[in-house]
Formats: C-alpha cells, structure tokens, sequence
C-alpha cells in the first residue's frame, strides 16, 4: 500500500488548499453560518468523490484498452500537478470579496464540481498520475481507493474551511502567513509526485 501514500499526500495538500470550493465555503460560512452552508458543503463532500469515480471508471477502461496511453496521461498527470504546486505558491485570497444573495443549494454544489477547473483537473491528474496498471490490483478496486481517499480528503478540506473560516481567515490575513502556508502545500504536491517518480 506503499504506492499510495504519493496519493494520500496529494488529496490532502489539494483538499485543503484555496480554491473555488474551499473559497466559496468560507465566505459563506462567515457570511450567512455554518448551519446555511451545509447544504453546500454536502453536495461539494459528495459531488467531488463521485466526479472522480465516473472520470476514474471511464479512464481505466482506457487505460486498459490502450496501456500505451497510461504512461503518457501518467506524466501530463504529474506535470499538472507541478504546476498546481506552482500556482499555489503564488495564489492569494481575495479578502474584500463577501457571499451575497442566498446560500448555495446542495443541488448548486453537487452539479459546480462538474464546472470546477480545479476539481475537474485535480480529479483527473489523480487517475492518471495515482494508477498503475500492472498493479496486481486491478483498476477498478485503485479507481476505488482513489475515491474512499478523496472522500476522506474532501471532508477535512471542506470543514476546516467551512467550519474554521473564520479562523483561516484570520490566520491567512497578513501575506507573509498566507505565502508560508501555500509554500508547504505546493512543497507537499511536489513530494507527491517525488515519490511517484521513486515509486
């Protein structure tokens, strides 16, 4: 299970970084309540996990039609995730902007991560990038342990910005904290794909 601790790092580091749904929790959080934002938060823990499973399920059909591709997919993976790394280095929160109008729906939030950059290409570097397809397990079961750990991932990013948002806001309000903190997650991103590379 050693192949996957690359993948476990990486869920985790992504999970909690800022990003349009971390974001959008917090500012709704501090805004309307913890209690408005569930629903949002539930259809964000469900939504992502089961994107990734459907984009999962049809890549390893792929991947196992045409191996050639997997090494291929495997390294654009990996590079993206380079680049995360670097666009997180270099992210910013905007402070001065404030959730309006009602909270979003669970219903809003399940169907968003279909619309979600980062979800959508997280979700598919994670495939590409955590799968291997002369495992001795199969693609379906990895497509399957990608996807418990991106629920568990997904939980803790969404409450520490749901139910820490203000804490986190706080925290990250001067720039020198908010550059320390990016600093580590991209360096954690850059260990995952480290130890595929050593894998």
């Amino acid at each position: 299970m050693h192949f996957y601790l690359p993948l476990i790092i990486f869920s985790l580091a992504s999970a909690v970084t800022p990003g349009p749904n971390n974001i959008s929790l917090m500012m709704s959080s501090s805004t309307n309540g913890v209690r408005q934002t569930i629903p949002q938060y539930l259809g964000i823990v469900i939504g992502y996990p089961l994107m990734l499973f459907i984009i999962g399920f049809g890549l390893s059909g792929i991947f196992i039609r045409f191996p050639i591709i997997h090494p291929i997919v495997k390294i654009l993976g990996s590079c993206y995730i380079l680049y995360m790394a670097w666009k997180i280095i270099n992210s910013v929160i905007d402070r001065d902007s404030r959730a309006r109008g009602k909270p979003v729906t669970f219903i809003q939030s399940l169907f968003f991560q279909w619309v979600n950059p980062k979800g959508l290409v997280t979700a598919t570097s994670a495939v590409s990038a955590y799968t291997n397809i002369h495992l001795h397990v199969s693609m379906l079961q990895q497509i399957e342990i990608i996807t418990f750990i991106a629920i568990v991932a997904t939980n803790i990013g969404a409450f520490v910005w749901i139910f820490g948002g203000t804490i986190v806001r706080k925290l990250l309000k001067h720039n020198v904290h908010l550059k320390i903190f990016n600093c580590i997650m991209a360096a954690l991103l850059v260990l995952s794909v480290l130890l595929i590379i050593l894998e």
